[in-house]
Protein backbone atom coordinates (compact mmCIF):
# COMPACT_ATOMS: atom_id res chain seq x y z
CA UNK A 1 0.00 0.00 0.00
CA UNK A 2 1.28 3.45 -0.89
CA UNK A 3 2.17 6.19 1.79
CA UNK A 4 0.14 9.22 2.22
CA UNK A 5 3.13 10.99 0.71
CA UNK A 6 3.43 8.92 -2.53
CA UNK A 7 -0.32 9.13 -2.89
CA UNK A 8 -0.82 13.26 -2.74
CA UNK A 9 2.33 13.47 -4.92
CA UNK A 10 0.74 11.20 -7.38
CA UNK A 11 -2.73 12.49 -7.87
CA UNK A 12 -1.00 15.69 -7.49
CA UNK A 13 1.28 14.97 -10.15
CA UNK A 14 -1.98 13.37 -12.21
CA UNK A 15 -3.57 16.49 -11.80
CA UNK A 16 -1.06 18.77 -13.10
CA UNK A 17 -0.68 16.09 -16.21
CA UNK A 18 -4.64 16.89 -16.70
CA UNK A 19 -4.47 20.27 -16.92
CA UNK A 20 -1.30 20.13 -18.98
CA UNK A 21 -3.36 18.00 -21.81
CA UNK A 22 -5.99 20.38 -21.22
CA UNK A 23 -3.97 23.45 -21.61
CA UNK A 24 -2.50 22.08 -25.26
CA UNK A 25 -6.65 21.35 -25.98
CA UNK A 26 -7.79 24.27 -25.47
CA UNK A 27 -4.82 26.40 -27.00
CA UNK A 28 -5.54 23.94 -30.15
CA UNK A 29 -9.28 24.65 -30.13
CA UNK A 30 -8.62 29.02 -29.85
CA UNK A 31 -6.36 27.96 -32.79
CA UNK A 32 -8.53 26.02 -34.29
CA UNK A 33 -11.67 28.83 -33.67
CA UNK A 34 -9.00 31.60 -35.67
CA UNK A 35 -8.42 29.76 -38.26
CA UNK A 36 -12.16 28.95 -38.89
CA UNK A 37 -13.11 32.50 -38.13
CA UNK A 38 -10.50 33.29 -41.05
CA UNK A 39 -12.28 31.66 -43.00
CA UNK A 40 -15.37 33.64 -43.04
CA UNK A 41 -17.67 30.77 -41.66
CA UNK A 42 -18.69 33.12 -39.27
CA UNK A 43 -19.64 36.59 -38.79
CA UNK A 44 -17.68 39.30 -36.42
CA UNK A 45 -20.35 38.90 -33.60
CA UNK A 46 -19.54 35.10 -33.38
CA UNK A 47 -15.90 35.53 -34.14
CA UNK A 48 -15.72 37.28 -30.88
CA UNK A 49 -18.25 34.93 -28.56
CA UNK A 50 -16.15 31.98 -29.96
CA UNK A 51 -12.49 34.00 -29.06
CA UNK A 52 -14.49 35.29 -25.52
CA UNK A 53 -15.02 32.36 -24.56
CA UNK A 54 -11.92 30.28 -25.53
CA UNK A 55 -9.75 32.75 -23.71
CA UNK A 56 -11.79 31.94 -20.69
CA UNK A 57 -11.24 28.78 -21.02
CA UNK A 58 -7.78 29.09 -21.45
CA UNK A 59 -7.65 31.95 -18.10
CA UNK A 60 -9.77 28.91 -16.04
CA UNK A 61 -7.02 26.33 -17.22
CA UNK A 62 -4.48 28.46 -15.83
CA UNK A 63 -5.51 29.23 -12.50
CA UNK A 64 -6.31 25.74 -12.51
CA UNK A 65 -2.61 25.22 -12.49
CA UNK A 66 -1.45 28.20 -10.13
CA UNK A 67 -3.80 26.49 -7.78
CA UNK A 68 -2.13 22.79 -8.14
CA UNK A 69 1.27 24.28 -8.18
CA UNK A 70 0.68 25.81 -4.80
CA UNK A 71 -1.36 22.97 -2.70
CA UNK A 72 1.59 20.81 -3.88
CA UNK A 73 4.23 24.16 -2.32
CA UNK A 74 1.77 23.95 0.68
CA UNK A 75 1.71 20.64 0.99
CA UNK A 76 5.74 20.29 0.41
CA UNK A 77 6.36 22.83 3.30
Amino acid sequence: MDAPDDCHAESSFDLIQLISVLHDQLGEMLGSVCETTRDGIVDDRERAELRMRARRLMQAVLALEVAAVNVGDEYDG
